[in-house]
């Protein structure tokens, strides 16, 4: 099979080829594998005369030049079509002859070469390629593994059940393993901690007992009392039971208090207690303190004093600084 293969430059466009043919349609090209059609090449022969009806060769001229490294192949398939009529009434000329024999002949070499259209030539081609590219893949025999010798791949782990090594601690960061604790030690001290819970006398440990559909009461939410929050604390149980209370200096005998819970209605219990504050009048003593004006949101606490000396009377005086400590239960939502 008549056929020469060519490296595109980026620049050139014309390609030599000196086997013999006998019209442009006998000669194809292809760039990368893709066939030209006669709209993107001109085949233009070496000579304008024919030898025995055939052209000894030419040049293929591209468009458009072929990118670096295309490879360009130019190779000759007979089109099966007359290049001579004889007619009855004029004799038969030798060269003529001649040149039909040789047509025949050559179209007859190419079909005994590689059948087929130019389409499946282009296809052996690039068959012919893939298996000498497969073979030079493949390297020396001698060092490719019997099919027994080939590892067990179920035993494998999947690339997803691989773990993300990105979240591992880096060597660096390991601790020192000799400050941990042994394993015979542990378990040293599993059994004595065994040993002393199985001598506790559940009997005085656990006095209370409940039955089988209780469900104890936990806290699920707590506030300490610190100078932002004005002093006040809670606790919130799960059934919805609160407990909170504050302190309040009690400026001017009025105290108001502000619940950081609030209640679920005014069924709730008040406890205050008062403390002393140096500087008190020596004929005047608290004897009081009372919850008054109370709404879900807070009561007011007014301290009434006895005037020593007074005849018994009450009446307001200095101020006394007391906490308070509310119980019931808390609004809706609120132990969300």
């Amino acid at each position: 099979m008549y056929l020469i293969t060519y490296t595109g430059d980026g620049a050139t466009t014309e390609f030599n080829f000196s086997f013999p043919y006998f019209q442009s349609a006998d000669v194809h090209v292809s760039v990368n594998s893709v066939i030209q059609t006669s709209d993107a090449c001109t085949i233009i022969p070496a000579t304008d005369s024919r030898v025995d009806g055939k052209y000894t060769g030419g040049r293929v001229i591209l468009n458009a030049a072929p990118t670096v490294g295309a490879e360009i192949r130019i190779w000759r398939k007979i089109d099966l079509s007359r290049v001579i009529d004889y007619q009855p009434t004029l004799p038969i000329n030798t060269d003529c002859l001649n040149a039909d024999f040789n047509f025949m002949l050559e179209y007859l070499r190419d079909l005994y070469e590689l059948d087929g259209d130019v389409a499946n030539i282009e296809n052996g081609l690039q068959f012919l390629d893939s298996i000498q590219y497969q073979i030079e893949q493949l390297g020396d025999f001698s060092e490719l593994a019997r099919k027994a010798d080939l590892p067990d791949f179920t035993q494998f782990a999947k690339l997803t059940d691989i773990p993300d090594t990105s979240e591992f601690a880096a060597a660096n960061h390991t601790h020192d393993m000799s400050a941990y604790v042994t394993n015979t030690v542990l378990d040293a001290t599993i059994s004595e901690l065994q040993n002393e819970i199985d001598d506790i006398d559940t009997s005085l440990a656990f006095p209370i007992e409940f039955a089988p559909d209780d469900e104890p009461d936990v806290v699920v939410k707590t506030q300490l009392p610190t100078a932002d929050n004005n002093y006040t604390w809670y606790r919130l149980y799960k059934s919805g039971w609160v407990e909170q209370g504050g302190h309040n200096d009690g400026e001017n005998n009025q105290g108001t208090n502000t619940f950081a819970i609030e209640m679920a209605d005014l069924n709730y219990s008040i406890s205050l207690g008062r403390h002393v504050i140096s500087g008190i009048a020596a004929d005047k003593a608290a004897v009081s303190l009372q919850a008054h004006s109370c709404t879900t949101t807070g009561f007011t606490c007014a301290q009434t004093y006895a005037i020593v000396g007074g005849g018994g009377g009450y009446g307001t005086g200095p101020s006394y600084a007391y906490d308070w400590v509310v119980r019931g239960r808390a609004a809706i939502g609120t132990q969300e």
